[in-house]
């Protein structure tokens, strides 16, 4: 039996239990375990964040700090000139002029040099002819008893020379005698008769000379021919400027003129309207108005012009502790200073400044200035 009850039911005792379903809590679990573990995450990221960005980024960035950069004051000069290019050239005048006619067979002399009385400057046809002081142009044979101013200045000639003679104007015997001395002593053969362009007279001697280009051996003259020109006066230096460049290079500067292995020192004296270029002409002298190369001129070429390298002085050399300009600070009344490594500030005199750099009094070689920094202000 297996104790159904009849109809097919069975006992209740016995009846089948339904299981009973409890709620699933496994979802909620899992739903509070992801939000716990997001939570720790970022928790644990910011405070990764944080510690990283702590420890990488200084409190104080140095970069941020302003910082002096220190100079080391030296000795040393500081000064500027500009080059400018100077013009020299002799004035000429008087031509001397030959007294024979005929063929050039020696040229004794060169353009610059000094010609003083009994040189010789040329021979015609082998018959030299020699330099003497006077107005009168040889223009003839001087023989006895030839009275004249030719002949006085004949006279004047042979005495300077050292062939005395009384001047009389009259060329009698004594007047022979010393001619025929002279002329045995350069070499003429004579008896005391000056042939016509023996002697060349010249207002003035000595004086500087210019020989034409033209004027060599060979070549042909005529009485009255040119066989020289006098430089009438000394050299003149000059600077010639465009109008615009006058107002960069001081006209009081110091000008120093190179010529081979010499410095001449001088000043502008004058300046005048260049009408032939434009601009400005200067005259350089020395301090008292003499040409500035002095006794050197004779080396100069004759008659010019001829240029020469040059330079003006704008900021006159001077020797002293040396800073850069940005070091400087200004002050009241035009007073200046510099700030020591400690920050303290010196107060400075400027002789001079060029390029960037100044001399100063008031601080040693040797010591530290700031150029870039706190002035403890």
């Amino acid at each position: 039996m297996n104790g159904a009850a009849p109809g097919g039911v069975a006992p209740s005792h016995c009846a089948e239990r339904k299981p009973v379903i409890a709620a699933d809590q496994s979802g909620p679990r899992r739903y509070r375990a992801v939000i716990g573990w997001l939570a720790l995450t970022l928790a644990v990221g910011g405070a990764a964040f944080w510690a990283g960005t702590t420890v990488s980024r200084p409190e104080v960035d140095p970069l941020d700090q302003p910082t002096a950069s220190l100079y080391t004051v030296v000795a040393g000069q500081v000064g500027r000139a500009v080059d400018v290019s100077v013009t020299v050239s002799w004035p000429s005048g008087r031509p001397v002029v030959s007294a024979a006619t005929g063929t050039v067979t020696t040229v004794n002399v060169r353009s610059g040099e000094m010609v003083k009385a009994g040189d010789q400057l040329v021979s015609v046809d082998l018959q030299p002819s020699f330099a003497a002081v006077g107005t009168v142009p040889a223009f003839r044979d001087i023989g006895p008893g030839v009275r004249g101013a030719d002949v006085e200045q004949l006279q004047q000639m042979l005495n300077t020379l050292g062939y005395p003679v009384t001047v009389t104007g009259v060329h009698d015997a004594p007047s022979m005698a010393a001619a025929r001395r002279w002329q045995k002593a350069v070499g003429i053969p004579g008896n005391g008769i000056v042939r016509r362009g023996q002697v060349t007279f010249t207002p003035t001697l000595p004086v500087r000379i210019v020989v034409p280009e033209d004027l060599t051996v060979g070549s042909q003259v005529s009485a009255g021919s040119p066989v020289a020109t006098i430089v009438t006066g000394e050299p003149k230096f000059t600077i010639a400027l465009a109008s615009q460049q006058t107002a960069l290079i001081p006209q009081d500067g110091q000008v120093l003129i190179k010529h081979g292995a010499t410095t001449w020192e001088g000043v502008v004296s004058s300046s005048a309207e260049d009408r032939e270029n434009g601009g400005v002409l200067w005259t350089v002298t020395d301090k008292a108005g003499k040409p500035v190369c002095g006794s050197d001129c004779d080396s100069l070429p004759v008659p010019g012009p001829t240029t020469v390298q040059g330079s003006v002085v704008v900021v006159p050399p001077t020797q002293g502790p040396v800073v850069p300009v940005a070091s400087i600070l200004g002050g009241p009344a035009g007073s200046a200073a510099v700030v020591l490594a400690d920050g303290t500030q010196r107060a400075v005199t400027v002789l001079a400044t060029s390029g960037g750099l100044s001399v100063v009094t008031g601080i040693n070689p040797g010591q530290q200035i700031q150029l870039f920094g706190d002035t403890g202000s």
